[in-house]
């Protein structure tokens, strides 16, 4: 099956090759949550601006040290936010470069806010009719009763604002319910329900306003939880991810959908669960996708015929 092209591509062949453009890059890696696969994207990154050239300089973020007040003193001319999760995705180091007018790479300081909270962004995708599936916010003293009449079983219990799946939990009976909370509310005040949805796992990464070719995902494990994703070898990765034409439309049209209502820009991810009907529904979308040797949006660009070199540059070109 051949990949269908992308709007994209334009994107990928056109950034300038002069490393000189660029000035001091700053590589910021680390976090103050999805610490180690940070630094693996972070490397990476660091990695391909060097071999082009780039004047690039790693920037670790921890939360005991003055990153900030270094970003600062080092006078650089753009940044690379290669941070995963909280602070770094959620809009605040964001907001913080840009009262520095600091140029930086990926979506602006609400949009990351807006992706990073999966119960806003579901509520805009209700308004604007956008497949989301039914969902319901879990306080403290919820019924647990009322949430299996409501759902069903098996459920999903999420924590909204923290990626790569962490605090998620596979609900199968009653009693599993309270820890399932207890261990969402470990990495967010806000926990979100939904049903357990069966069916095939993608994704479609964009870059600019435009998606490129969708990935489909087969955990050999129940479900593409952090293991499947930065650590097992054996998790199978589809590009061309086996949808038809039309289909393959269908899924692109609804991530720059998706990824627009949401403001977000120039680069990012939205993923999507497949049912056994066909029906396409919108999970989540990611502003800043693992940037690893297991991550996603590099598949999709490779497909394509570019490089993970051309993937990081036409992003950093982005800010020039």
């Amino acid at each position: 099956m051949n990949i269908l092209p992308s709007q994209a591509t334009p994107i990928l062949e056109n950034y300038p090759r002069d490393p000189k453009l660029y000035g001091k890059v700053g590589v910021l890696m680390g976090g103050y949550a999805e610490y180690e696969v940070s630094l693996q994207s972070g490397a990476e990154v660091l990695k391909a601006l060097k071999e082009m050239g780039v004047d690039a300089h790693e920037v670790l973020v921890k939360p005991d040290n003055d990153w900030l007040k270094n970003i600062f003193a080092k006078n650089f001319n753009r940044v690379f936010i290669a941070l995963h999760g909280k602070v770094g995705e959620d809009g605040t180091v964001q907001a913080a470069l840009e009262l520095a007018a600091i140029p930086y790479t990926g979506s602006r300081v609400c949009p990351s806010m807006l992706a990073m909270h999966k119960l806003r962004s579901k509520q805009i995708w209700e308004v604007l009719g956008l497949p989301t599936l039914p969902y319901a916010e879990l306080k403290e003293n919820f019924n647990p009763d009322e949430i299996i009449a409501k759902f069903g079983l098996p459920l999903a219990v999420k924590a909204c604002c923290s990626g790569s799946t962490l605090g998620i939990t596979k609900v199968k009976q009653k009693e599993e319910l309270a820890k399932a909370y207890a261990h969402a509310r470990e990495f967010d005040d806000t926990v979100i329900v939904e049903p357990w949805t069966l069916g095939e796992e993608y994704t479609v990464p964009l870059l600019g306003t435009h998606a490129l070719p969708s990935i489909r995902i087969v955990p050999k494990q129940e479900f593409y939880d952090y293991k499947a994703k930065y650590i097992d070898d054996d998790t199978g990765f589809y590009c061309p991810s086996g949808l038809n034409e039309k289909e393959e439309k269908e899924i692109r049209d609804l991530a720059e959908r998706a990824y627009a209502s949401l403001g977000c820009t120039q680069f990012g991810r939205a993923d999507f669960i497949r049912d056994t009907q066909g029906k396409f529904w919108l999970m989540e979308v990611n502003t800043i996708p693992g940037l690893t040797t297991h991550s996603l949006v590099p598949r999709s660009v490779k497909a394509l015929g570019f490089t993970f070199t051309d993937l990081i540059l036409s992003v950093l070109a982005m800010n020039l």
